[in-house]
Parts: C-alpha cells; sequence; structure tokens
C-alpha cells in the first residue's frame, strides 16, 4: 500500500517529482512552501505527466528514494542517538510535521554524511 513519505499517511494523492516520493494533500502544503527548486510537486492522478518522467519517478519510489532522505532515521545505531521522530498523521501540521519537512528536505538533515576530516 501506499503511504506518505513524510507522515506515513495512507493514501497519498500528491508527489514530490524532483524527491521521488509520494505525499498526502497536508504534507503536500509545506512542501509547496518550500519551492519548487527544493520540492516540485505534481498531482499523482490529475497532473500531466511526461512517460519517461513518470518512468523515472516510479523507479525513485520503488527503489526506496526515501531512505535517502531518512537514512539516519532507518540505521538503528543513529537513530538511537537522535531526538529527531518522524511524524505520524495524527501530528499536527505546524509544528511537528512542518518541521520535520524543513529539516529533511531543505536542511537535509537525515541524508548519510561522510564523517567530517
Amino acid at each position: 500500500t501506499d503511504i506518505c513519505s513524510d507522515c506515513s499517511a495512507p493514501g497519498p494523492a500528491w508527489a514530490s517529482v524532483s524527491r521521488g516520493v509520494m505525499i498526502c494533500d497536508e504534507c503536500c502544503s509545506v512542501h509547496r512552501s518550500l519551492g519548487r527548486h527544493i520540492s516540485h510537486i505534481r498531482h499523482l492522478q490529475r497532473g500531466r505527466w511526461a512517460p519517461p518522467t513518470l518512468e523515472m519517478f516510479k523507479t525513485l519510489v520503488s527503489k526506496g528514494a526515501n531512505s535517502i532522505w531518512e537514512h539516519q532515521l532507518l540505521d538503528p545505531h543513529k537513530a538511537k542517538h537522535s531526538t529527531a521522530r518522524k511524524p505520524t498523521p495524527k501530528d499536527k501540521l505546524r509544528g511537528s510535521k512542518e518541521d520535520f519537512i524543513r529539516l529533511k528536505y531543505k536542511k537535509l538533515a537525515f541524508m548519510n554524511r561522510p564523517p567530517a576530516k
């Protein structure tokens, strides 16, 4: 089943084409506020999809693109030392979800980074 990449809500209706993730209506509003240079939004059903773009998006989703953006949250060793947590569908948009989405895509806070030299 399809779930929102940011809050795990069922049945996402939107795509962040540039990030390769599916998102719900509520999280979509935050993505729109980030700007197209960070998250290019398109509706999964009503949006116009060029065949190569749709194929690329399907490949990114099926290969787990979201794990790139949430790498540190998925790594058990790093997650236990972090105070960050992924929001749930019931969390408030302003605050919890919005802060998480900005950290995830604008600050790239959960990506795997090479150790500093």
